[in-house]
């Protein structure tokens, strides 16, 4: 019911909700709950790509909630229900791994959609990701602090895989630079009083503190620190960039720099995208919707190559060598991701968000 009703409200401009292909492509985004907003980040990445095209694909889409029990729910359907050729995210850490060993069990080609763990990246291999690693944004933000003379940071992120391996390779390469990160808080991905960690923390006499959440838990977290008359600067990840955090914040949305892994030149696919997307939804694509645009194509291609073969699909998407997407260029490894070091350094200035550093 819920596939349905999602594919009615959302997604009426997918040709693959009404595709009669026996083409299948499944998609695993959260699209209700607190991450919904990534999920149509997602959605619309994948939409524009499908229409450019003409989707000779039919796409089962799934709601995971990103949530680990919800993705291998959906992992299950998209498998034995609808019998995909290949999957398309999820976009959560959760998820991703909880889905992983069915998806590897099942050899069923899998383009995630979110951000790249030590644990994703060797998920296995039928796991293919082409956003970079988390440690490329931990070592771009520990130059960054040693860079203001901040010796010693703390961290507030979310319970999850996600925040604990990110702020375990921020440790690193915070000791690295020479730096401290010996204060560290944990809250569930549902909690909105955040005043109890952050006095905690307080007692530390930190110079900054990272943050690793989802937007709604970020926008928290600033409003409350302000509450408390927090004097500290916020360091955070490419997430930060959300039009909810604008919504949310106002000009307190200026008081944190953000890492942001995308390649800085302006090349012809990534400018032409963007365009595509404001044109088509009125705002500024996020790194998730260029990923997933770039991931149907990608896929789209290995599919027209290989009709209903999985193995074949999966042999070319580890050939991809110097793909130009709407993130920059694309190269995969033999772990299936797509290597890409580059990181912008971002905050918010004026209501919009801007480049700091290359």
């Amino acid at each position: 019911m819920l596939n349905k009703l999602v594919c009615l409200l959302f997604f009426l401009l997918l040709l693959g909700c009404q595709s009669k292909s026996e083409l299948k492509i499944g998609v695993s985004a959260p699209l209700t709950g607190l991450t919904a907003n990534l999920g149509q980040e997602v959605i619309r990445g994948i939409e524009l790509a499908a229409n450019e095209s003409r989707n000779p694909f039919q796409l089962i889409i799934e709601d995971d909630q990103c949530d680990p029990k919800e993705g291998f729910t959906v992992a299950q359907k998209l498998v034995d229900e609808a019998s995909v050729l290949a999957i398309l995210g999820p976009v959560c850490t959760t998820a991703i791994l909880a889905s992983a060993p069915y998806i590897e069990e099942h050899k069923i080609p899998e383009i995630t959609t979110g951000m790249v763990l030590q644990k994703t990246a060797s998920a296995g291999d039928y796991h293919f990701s082409f956003l970079p690693e988390m440690g490329h944004q931990m070592r771009a933000i520990a130059v960054y602090a040693k860079a203001q003379g901040y010796s010693k940071i703390g961290a507030l992120a979310v319970n999850d895989d996600l925040g604990r391996e990110s702020i375990a390779e921020l440790k690193k390469t915070l000791e690295d630079n020479g730096l401290s990160a010996d204060a560290e808080e944990y809250f569930d991905r549902s909690e909105s009083d955040f005043k109890p960690f952050l006095l905690k923390l307080l007692t530390a006499k930190l110079d900054a503190l990272y943050l690793m959440g989802y937007a709604p838990n970020m926008v928290l977290i600033i409003k409350q620190a302000n509450e408390l008359n927090v004097q500290l600067p916020f360091l955070t990840w490419n997430l930060y960039q959300d039009s909810a955090v604008l919504q949310g914040l106002g000009s307190l949305a200026e008081q944190a720099v953000y890492t942001y892994p995308e390649d800085p030149q302006d090349l012809p696919v990534k400018a032409a995208f963007k365009k595509k997307f404001e044109e088509a939804y009125g705002s500024e694509p996020t790194l998730y919707a260029a990923n997933s645009y770039d991931s149907y194509k990608i896929l789209a291609s290995a599919i027209r190559t290989c009709s209903k073969n999985r193995e074949c699909i999966k042999s070319q998407l580890y050939k991809i060598k110097g793909y130009e997407g709407a993130n920059g260029f694309i190269t995969v490894d033999e772990r299936g991701i797509g290597q890409r070091s580059e990181v912008s350094l971002k905050s918010v200035r004026n209501g919009a968000f801007v480049t700091l550093i290359h």
